[in-house]
């Protein structure tokens, strides 16, 4: 049993011990220094707690759902915005015989479960079927170790879905908008994900924060006049 299986099982237990919303707490304590008060939120951090905790919205499970919300999407802005599905597997038997040479799999109920597969081959369908099978085995795992109870709704599935690439960067750059009240006020950008991995923030009028967290700031502006034209 590897370090990092060890500390999941101890935060686990941990979580149980002393119930989800004591652990909350004291997560939050560590990582930004206050105690939070998570049932009257003010910050941005106790907001996060809040619906981790409290806010039970089912629309949660079908938007953090990577296979389902492609129908949200299709009916909100159309299809041509979605990229290329090539299967969805649920049990190994799923598994196209016929992938092209890159591709990604994707589970559908956590975030960073990812397997990214260059020059495929048959001789490497034994190898993949046996990291799918792991990957499955994850089902609930993501759920309870980040507190995100949608991710334990999600059906136990997996895409087979296109790759796409990035002319500055192997993967591309992710864009996240932060909304408070229906309204976008801040976008996080994180560029060069499996490299000199950079996150920076921006108001929506394209202006660097002087803020960040957990990855530095982008200190060059190689997709600053993309963002613009974007």
């Amino acid at each position: 049993m590897n370090l990092r299986i060890i500390k999941n099982k101890i935060k686990l237990f941990i979580r149980v011990v002393i119930g989800k919303d004591l652990f909350e707490k004291l997560y939050l304590r560590r990582e930004v220094g206050y105690w939070p008060d998570i049932k009257t939120p003010g910050t941005f951090f106790e907001h996060i707690s809040y619906l981790k905790l409290y806010d039970k919205n089912p629309l949660y499970v079908e938007i953090y759902d990577k296979y389902a919300v492609r129908e949200y999407v299709r009916q909100r802005i159309g299809k041509d915005y979605l990229s290329r599905i090539y299967g969805v597997v649920d049990n190994l038997g799923d598994l196209p015989v016929d992938l092209p040479d890159s591709f990604v799999v994707k589970a559908a109920y956590g975030s960073g479960i990812n397997y990214f597969v260059e020059d495929y081959s048959p001789a490497k369908r034994k190898e993949i079927l046996l990291l799918i099978e792991k990957m499955l085995r994850t089902r609930h795992l993501y759920g309870e170790l980040s507190g995100q109870w949608w991710y334990k709704e999600i059906p136990r599935r997996l895409i087979i879905e296109e790759r796409i690439y990035d002319k500055v960067y192997e993967v591309p750059i992710n864009y996240k908008f932060y909304c408070f009240g229906g309204k976008s006020y801040f976008i996080q950008v994180d560029s060069d994900r499996f490299g000199d991995y950079t996150r920076t923030f921006y108001d929506c009028s394209w202006n660097k924060q002087d803020f960040t967290f957990t990855y530095p700031t982008q200190t060059c502006c190689l997709f600053r006049e993309s963002l613009k034209k974007w």
